[in-house]
């Protein structure tokens, strides 16, 4: 009996072989009937469950796929591709806590596993976690210094984290790894079109096609700069040729869709919904798609359907990462408490007299960019876009040191502060070397106010405002870039949306007469007299090019890149409105007492 036992265990042994060398050979069906006959025989083996776990993901089934592998992974514990792969499924599934505990069981167990560090870091960045994301690259370099792909990975964390530097040189170090590695050449010409170097973004795009000239990649990265230097035919062609190489190529659909408005019925629209509807479409390519039809059909005044599908876009956004508001509402307070007017007192002769930065913040969708192209239109104004610096620099040299943020600020000395300064303005000096005003318009800067007044007190701070109710709305409308939580969910948005009011409220009464509050309505209502208060605070002599921003050739890296294309308009003003009861719970948020 026992020899018959150990035969038809050698049997089963034989045919999983089989079947394992055939799935890997691309017979992915007689592989499966082989697996369910195994398991019809012996239903606890792992190996078999395994891999028709594997298989029914390689055919988008995951539901089934997860259950099969979890089966094989409570038989085996130890089973570490069935962990990983676990993971992999989770991943596609969108269950990114699952999937981060599968890579982590991996590690657990093969601690030099360097693609589950890969793998780990993905599911990080997708939760915005990003400082973990970079540490868990960092590993997989460690293990393997020759992986280009990690280092290209690592590179677009940086890029997500718009540390454009650090992801510069993650890119060209892949490329001397791999100098024909065509997605560190479009990550790189991405990198270039977030500092404003356009020309050096092309020139990688032409060398990404050289390589590979096929690439829709490459083609909508080229659209997108051409958008940016407002050269729009061009970028249209580029975009157009980018979803003809890539049909589903929903990023490329978007970007066109903002130069072009589709009319009713077309066939862009059919085809995004399909998309969108498509069970094995990805969770990310079913939020792209949702945002994307939401601006068709408010385009086209269709506001039911348009908000069906931003609010879908925002709800699965929103299930991606946790995140809770008394977080922020705890950090706000803190900076209240720390930065009182005893703080804020200025002594010059210990400070930064340099007068290059111009600060513009506020919400984002508030008319920062509009606000931007105004006075980069004046030429003695560079505009540097949305710069991440004071943020980064906060962080890395506070972490350096072991102090926290706010709090150790009492304890900072002059040269700290000094130091500070002078990290951020040579950055800032990289965009232009001889304009006598450089602006940063990265809207959360309003965090960094009383910080920015200690370092560098000469510095201007326009502050944007908007009608609250259209600024939300704005913002709910978009998917952003980097890591903005508050942002997809109504409610929470009017919470930030009341935080970010009440400290503003705060520096107005510590800093009095030290920032201009502009507002957005009066300033499509009356430009030039508005203007001309903008340019009297910055201490410049009226230009018309600051009337005739519209005309300006200089590139706009922003989700408005098309708007301040145009001149002056009030279309966007009391927007909301057409969103009136859909709206509701952020209004009842941001105006408890009506």
């Amino acid at each position: 009996m026992s020899k018959s036992g150990s035969s038809t265990n050698t049997e089963l042994q034989q045919e999983l072989d089989q079947a394992i060398a055939i799935h890997r050979a691309g017979n992915v069906s007689q592989a499966e009937i082989t697996y369910l006959k195994i398991l019809e025989t012996e239903p606890e083996n792992s190996v078999a469950l395994h891999m028709l776990g594997v298989a029914n993901h390689q055919r988008t089934n995951n539901e089934h796929a997860a259950v099969l592998i979890s089966k094989a992974v409570a038989i085996d514990p130890n089973f570490v591709k069935a962990h990983f792969n676990l993971g992999v499924v989770n991943q596609a599934l969108n269950k990114l806590p699952d999937a981060e505990k599968n890579y982590n069981r991996v590690l657990e167990l093969t601690p030099d596993n360097a693609n589950a560090y890969i793998n780990l870091g993905m599911i990080y960045k997708s939760m915005g976690q990003l400082e973990d994301a970079t540490n868990c690259y960092n590993q997989a370099i460690a293990l393997n210094p020759n992986s280009f792909e990690s280092t290209n990975n690592m590179g677009v964390v940086y890029l997500e984290r718009n540390l454009f530097q650090e992801a510069k040189g993650c890119f060209l170090q892949a490329l001397d790894l791999n100098p024909k590695y065509t997605d560190a050449l479009i990550n790189l010409a991405t990198t270039y079109n977030g500092i404003g170097e356009l020309g050096k973004a092309q020139e990688c795009c032409n060398d990404a096609l050289k390589t590979t000239p096929d690439s829709a990649a490459a083609y909508k990265t080229l659209g997108t700069i051409m958008k940016n230097l407002g050269k729009m035919e061009e970028a249209v062609e580029h975009l157009r040729h980018a979803i003809f190489l890539q049909p589903d190529f929903t990023e490329a659909y978007l970007i066109l869709n903002s130069i072009h408005k589709p009319n009713p019925g077309a066939p862009i629209i059919t085809s995004m919904e399909q998309r969108y509807n498509d069970p094995s479409s990805s969770v990310n390519n079913k939020i792209l798609n949702a945002f994307g039809l939401a601006e068709i059909f408010d385009n086209q005044e269709d506001y039911s359907k348009a908000f069906a599908y931003m609010y879908e876009a925002n709800r699965l956004k929103r299930e991606n990462y946790s995140y809770d508001i008394e977080d922020d509402r705890k950090l706000l307070e803190r900076i209240k408490e720390v930065y009182q007017p005893s703080l804020l007192t200025i002594e010059n002769e210990l400070t930064v007299e340099d007068e290059t930065p111009i600060f513009i913040l506020g919400m984002m969708r508030s008319g920062t960019s509009l606000t931007e192209q105004i006075l980069a239109s004046h030429p003695d104004v560079t505009g540097a876009g949305e710069l991440s610096f004071l943020k980064n620099i906060v962080h890395e040299s506070f972490t350096r040191q072991n102090k926290r943020f706010p709090e150790s600020i009492k304890e900072i000395n002059d040269s700290f502060k000094s130091e500070l300064a002078s990290q951020y303005l040579k950055q800032l000096r990289e965009f232009s070397q001889n304009s006598r005003f450089i602006t940063d318009k990265m809207p959360s800067n309003f965090l960094y106010i009383g910080l920015i007044k200690q370092i560098l007190p000469n510095a201007r701070i326009i502050h944007m405002q908007r009608n609250p109710m259209d600024t939300c709305l704005s913002i709910f409308s978009k998917s952003f870039a980097g890591i903005h939580h508050y942002a997809y969910d109504l409610e929470e948005l009017g919470a930030y949306y009341r935080l970010y009011q009440n400290l503003m409220d705060h520096w107005r009464e510590v800093l009095p007469g030290e920032i201009l509050d502009v507002n957005y309505e009066r300033l499509t209502e009356n430009p030039e007299q508005e203007i001309r208060r903008i340019l009297d605070f910055c201490d410049l002599s009226f230009n018309d090019a600051c009337l005739n921003f519209h005309k300006s050739e200089r590139a706009v890296i922003t989700a408005s890149a098309t708007q301040v294309r145009k001149p002056m308009y009030k279309t966007a003003i009391e927007r909301w409105r057409n969103y009136e009861t859909e709206l509701e719970p952020l209004r009842k948020v941001i105006y408890p007492s009506e």
